[in-house]
Formats: C-alpha cells, structure tokens, sequence
C-alpha cells in the first residue's frame, strides 16, 4: 500500500467538501432540503501536499499569490535574510515553513510563518482556520509545511529632498480558492 495513500485519504473528487442542509419553504408548501456545498479555501493545496525524507511540503506551482498579514513587525527579521534596502528593492524566492502555532497568546487558531527560522508573518484569521480545516482532513494538524516564498519590497530612493521607502512583504505559493 502506498505511504502517501494512508497519510492523506482523500475523497474520489480529491476536494474535501461540508455539506450544510437548507432548508427552504414557501407560504403553503413543505419545507425542501437544498444540499449547498461549502469547499475549503485551501483545497487545492490539499492536492498538493506531499511528504518527503524532511517532512511535509507544497509542491511548487510559482503563483506566489497568497498574502500573509502582519510583515510590518518583522521588517527587521527581514532585512536579516533579503539583505539591505536598496534602490531597486528585492524579488527573492526561498523556502518558508507554515505551522499551527498552538503557543500564540493572541490567537489560539493561530498559523505562523517562518522563513530561516524567523518568524515574518501570519496567516489572516479567517485563513487560518481554513489552513488547520485542511490539514486537519489530510491527518497533518500538528505538522509543519515547507512552501516556496517569495519576499519583495524593501526599496530605498532619494532624489534630492524626498524619500520613498517600501517595506519588505511575503506572498505565498499556495493555491486558494479567491474570497
């Protein structure tokens, strides 16, 4: 039996689905069901999410299109791995880690990102409930997840008495489902 099939059972259509029952009458009538189908934001990546000697990870698709919250606290942290703004700024890839941070006195649904070990970010709120629903369903709630990053920004121009800076920011290369 493969290793991959009894960590991560998945329905033939691959997308974890909730079903919610409405119900729905009109004046005179019976009461009918409508089966309404709510998927995860995250199911795609579901599909995604493979196992190696180094644990879990997305494999790569290079969208780069999911945003992180919160970067502005963690300039320093990253400025420490892309180095110094400067006039053009930065578009430097590297590897993150995504994990449930259980420990996060502000939010116990918590999901944090790291990039060298650095915290530089979370997900949303509403995300992270999405992203521990996802892996809850694949059996990997307690698991980190390496995800290619890409950290842009960090811009420094001067022309004559004006200045204009850019911060650091994180995207992820995860797919989603748009809000």
């Amino acid at each position: 039996m493969d290793f991959l099939k009894l960590l991560f059972p998945k329905s033939k259509s691959k997308i974890q689905k909730v079903e919610l029952l409405v119900g729905s009458a009109k004046k005179g009538k019976a009461a009918t069901k409508k089966k309404v189908v709510k998927e995860n934001k995250f199911d795609a990546a579901a599909d995604l999410l493979d196992f190696d000697e180094e644990g879990f990870f997305l494999e790569p698709e290079e969208s780069f299109d999911f945003d992180i919250v919160g970067e502005s606290f963690y300039q320093d942290q990253l400025q420490s791995i892309a180095g110094p703004k400067s006039d053009n700024g930065v578009n430097l890839e590297c590897e993150s880690v995504v994990y449930c941070d259980n420990e996060n006195k502000h939010d116990k649904n918590a999901v944090t990102v790291s990039i060298k070990g650095l915290v530089v970010g979370h997900f949303a709120k509403e995300d992270a409930k999405e992203w521990r629903s996802m892996l809850a369903a694949n059996k990997a709630t307690e698991k980190n997840v390496r995800v290619k990053a890409l950290i842009a920004g960090g811009w420094l121009r001067s022309k004559k008495s004006e200045v204009d800076e850019g911060h650091f920011g994180v995207k992820l290369d995860i797919p989603h489902y748009a809000d």
